[in-house]
């Protein structure tokens, strides 16, 4: 596509916060580039709301040629993203360390690390020659502080991710570029279906709200980011706590 056109990536877009952020955002786009594992209800819909404006893109992150592959068709068609948001992740595990296999460290790495890692190198030096674009990750409050016990694998993801956020935010802000990780608290979606309820109860005791997070309260700090209000925001990572 020519210049001048936004076109955004939401890797992950079929997760709650993905399908949400689509309907938050979509009318303010040329193009919504829709990243999905496994489609669901959710997603048909907007495709059906949105028809040619929302373009839905499937790939396995556990793949890398399948997110090589991805790359190879937004290239393709000239659909170079000026807004890439990251939501994919592993489900939420809950695991002592001496019984997480390596394999699930491979796991998180490669989806939400090696896929970010790759979609940023491929479409960073479009928004270098372009002087603009926004990145925003989603990370975890359990970056700042002390993290629960038993889910080692995520939060030591979580903190590699962070590392990048920060380290591009650095290389590109001179190019007119804007990264940033947002880091909410435990939000109330299917994410953490494997999580045992007496983990889910304790949690929750914990937070002045007495309750997770709801999508719509994390969302808006990815509009936020992702607007030209946020033009001068970048390399940082934003808590959502809810007052804890």
């Amino acid at each position: 596509m020519e210049n001048g056109k936004k076109i955004l990536l939401i890797m992950g877009a079929s997760s709650d916060c993905g399908c949400e952020l689509i309907r938050r955002v979509a009318k303010k786009y040329d193009l919504v580039l829709a990243h999905y594992h496994h489609m669901n209800s959710q997603l048909e819909a907007l495709e059906l709301k949105y028809g040619d404006k929302l373009q839905l893109l499937q790939a396995d992150f556990m793949d890398r040629e399948r997110i090589d592959y991805m790359i190879e068709v937004i290239k393709k068609k000239e659909w170079n993203p000026t807004h890439i948001v990251h939501f994919s992740a592993q489900k939420f595990r809950y695991t002592k360390y001496d019984k997480v296999g390596y394999e699930e460290f491979e796991a998180e790495l490669q989806t939400s690390l090696c896929s970010l890692i790759k979609v940023t190198q491929a479409f960073l030096p479009f928004m270098k020659k372009q002087k603009a674009g926004k990145i925003v990750v989603m990370l975890t409050v359990h970056t700042q502080g002390v993290p629960p016990r038993f889910i080692t694998p995520y939060v030591t993801v979580k903190y590699a991710m962070l590392g990048l956020v920060k380290a591009l935010a650095a290389d590109y802000a001179e190019k007119g570029i804007q990264v940033n990780g947002v880091s909410p608290e435990m939000i109330d979606t299917k994410f953490l279906s494997n999580m045992p309820d007496f983990v889910k109860e304790q949690s929750v005791s914990n937070y002045p709200m007495k309750r997770f997070l709801q999508v719509e309260d994390v969302i808006p700090t990815f509009e936020y980011l992702l607007s030209e209000a946020a033009d001068c925001v970048t390399g940082q990572n934003i808590c959502i706590t809810g007052g804890r």
